[in-house]
């Protein structure tokens, strides 16, 4: 239920609510040592702090998420740990762990089924080349976010899509 809540607060954009019940939480998790919750919620906690800016928490919960879904063999969740820890290195300016994470968030995600964050990990690989200026490999990134975007409907997708394709064709000069 909590993680239900988090999911619903999360596209509300209250993240700051969002980490307040996390952490009320925290320690029940812990007693209930179930590592497929544990996988979960700390994936929660490790978007979260990422996108209020602390990258450090953000990392620590993300590795968590790894650790709890490897033992529970929750290869979706691993997936978006590696999300979250692709997300922090573009933010962190650190290229090279963006392609490894992302790569490796693709890989599993791919095999699972979670298309949006299968499509959300296209997204930060393509802004991630676009930064280093491998255009070709960026709009291709951005092709396919764009792509399963509109394959389950999700005009986020699309739109994250749209943006980052118009951001790297004017870092490439073709401001039209």
């Amino acid at each position: 239920l909590v993680l239900r809540l988090a999911a619903v607060l999360f596209y509300l954009g209250r993240f700051r609510e969002i980490l307040a019940l996390l952490a009320a939480h925290e320690e029940r998790l812990n007693r209930l040592a179930d590592a497929r919750l544990t996988g979960l919620f700390h994936f929660q906690a490790g978007l979260v702090w990422s996108l209020v800016g602390d990258t450090e928490r953000s990392h620590e919960y993300a590795r968590k998420a790894l650790e709890a879904s490897r033992q529970s063999r929750d290869e979706a969740t691993m997936g978006k740990a590696e999300y979250v820890l692709a997300l922090d290195g573009l933010w962190w300016g650190r290229p090279q762990e963006v392609i490894s994470h992302a790569s490796t968030a693709v890989d599993l995600l791919e095999r699972t089924g979670e298309r949006y964050w299968l499509g959300l990990t296209h997204w930060v690989q393509g802004i991630n080349y676009a930064l280093i200026g491998s255009f070709d490999a960026a709009l291709d990134e951005e092709a396919k976010c764009g792509e399963i975007g509109s394959e389950i409907g999700s005009r986020r997708l699309e739109t994250y899509a749209a943006w980052a394709t118009g951001a790297i064709r004017a870092f490439m000069g073709e401001a039209e």
